[in-house]
């Protein structure tokens, strides 16, 4: 075998690996980040919440179940996602000890706006949540409410910075 093509070869093999190691590493993001569609509930858009026990999560879903409708969803339509209340289930109190939750919610003018979070980056107990919106050309007449899951480790979050489009949104 000639060298170049012993080089040929390396110079593929590290292609491969680097680009698995890209395609593990955006996926590894989407699992640590949920979005459920919820109801609308004016004045929250922005508003974030740091969980960080079972307990607490608890709490949160009782007292907000209703006004954002965070129960079990049988069918999930194009426009819907799965239920909050599916969404929360994998998390107990083994999860806790390690880890903690942020609560992001939106508001949306439409439900055929979509969210996606673009970036997180935690730095000094200062959380920066980057998120994109996705509009439509032609969007529907009804308005929604998103929750955004964000799994962390377990350390000290003392400000959250939300971003929609650059654009800062947190309250």
């Amino acid at each position: 075998m000639t060298t170049r093509k012993k080089e040929y070869k390396i110079i593929v093999i590290v292609f491969v690996l680097l680009v698995c190691t890209m395609l593990v590493a955006f996926k590894s993001q989407d699992k640590t980040t949920k979005l459920i569609r919820t109801n609308y509930v004016s004045g929250t858009h922005g508003k974030t919440y740091v969980i960080e026990s079972l307990e607490e999560l608890e709490e949160y879903y009782n007292a907000n179940k209703e006004k954002h409708n965070l129960g079990h969803r049988e069918k999930v339509y194009s426009d819907t996602t799965i239920g909050f209340v599916d969404a929360i289930k994998e998390y107990d109190e083994e999860f806790f000890k390690d880890h903690n939750i942020v609560l992001v919610l939106l508001t949306a003018s439409s439900g055929s706006i979509r969210y996606k979070v673009a970036n997180i980056d935690l730095n000094d107990g200062v959380m920066e949540i980057n998120i994109t919106k996705k509009i439509p050309e032609i969007g529907t007449c009804d308005m929604a409410g998103w929750h955004i899951i964000i799994e962390t480790d377990k350390q000290e979050i003392e400000e959250i910075k939300v971003m929609v489009d650059d654009k800062e949104i947190t309250k």
